[in-house]
């Protein structure tokens, strides 16, 4: 089995985009496709909402449609607080896990309002994906998404810590700062990094630093470079070591097994549209 912890899916940046990253449901099922004659192999992607742009209901309704879609929840910072946790809470057990990218949504990881998204998400006993690093998005789109202040590594270390409990995702294993992001987080146990980004040399430095039960397949469809980026995981691990990336580990940090999901291709469609979210 292969899993993609790391998809999106919809517009993140609210119909700003100039349209090359946008993802539908046929294209998501390309890119499953593409990883399931790869590999010979059932395949199963993560995609993570983005609130306020990309809604968590859009991408659930779009799973029952589509099973093999493992939708990520996210909190809408841009509605007050009391409406932001009871709609997470109502939604939360419908997720398999909560994406946080506090550049996109204007929120920075020492911040009340986000310590209580993940308090409250917590006792779901789910993974919590968060954007790592400083980024430019304005080559996709004609906002200039760049923060470091939103994106700063010891904030975020502080949050991971505060929370021993909750397992966190990396994702990007930390961009261009992957060292510097990599020399804080070194030897925290409840901390993972996704692959996304990472060329084989990295991804063997990353291993040194996370240990390879702490490392997960992401690809950041459609953001992502799929068969290159494929190619610098075979040549980072050796063949035990794939099994963990590309499903094992991400198995135990959804806490759901192989029959789990397999079952999910196997229900009727009618199943899943009564439990359609409006």
């Amino acid at each position: 089995m292969i899993i993609d912890i790391h998809t999106h899916m919809l517009d993140i940046f609210n119909n700003k985009s100039n349209g090359s990253t946008y993802c539908d449901l046929n294209k998501i099922k390309r890119h499953i496709k593409f990883l399931s004659q790869t590999f010979n192999d059932d395949v199963f992607v993560s995609v993570l909402s983005i609130e306020p742009f990309c809604k968590f209901k859009d991408i659930y309704n779009l799973s029952l449609k589509e099973p093999r879609i493992l939708p990520f929840i996210s909190a809408d910072f841009t509605i007050p607080e009391s409406e932001r946790l009871a709609k997470l809470e109502k939604y939360a057990p419908y997720s398999y896990g909560l994406k946080i990218h506090t550049i996109i949504q204007n929120v920075e990881f020492d911040s009340i309002e986000l310590r209580n998204v993940i308090e409250l998400y917590s006792k779901f006993n789910k993974p919590i994906i968060f954007h790592s690093g400083c980024c430019d998005y304005s080559y996709l789109t004609n906002k200039v998404y760049y923060d470091e202040k939103k994106s700063n590594a010891l904030k975020a270390l502080q949050l991971v810590k505060s929370f021993p409990s909750v397992k966190f995702i990396m994702a990007h294993a930390g961009l261009i700062e992957k060292d510097y992001w990599a020399q804080n987080f070194k030897g925290i146990e409840n901390i993972y990094a996704d692959t996304s980004f990472e060329y084989d040399y990295e991804l063997k430095k990353t291993k040194e630093n996370y240990s390879i039960f702490k490392i997960l397949y992401g690809s950041d469809f459609p953001f992502d470079r799929s068969k290159s980026s494929i190619k610098d995981i075979v040549n980072a691990f050796d063949s035990n070591e794939l099994k963990q990336v590309f499903s094992e580990n991400a198995l135990k940090l959804l806490n759901v097994s192989e029959k789990d999901l397999l079952l999910r291709c196997k229900k009727s469609h009618s199943e899943f549209v009564k439990k359609r979210i409006n």
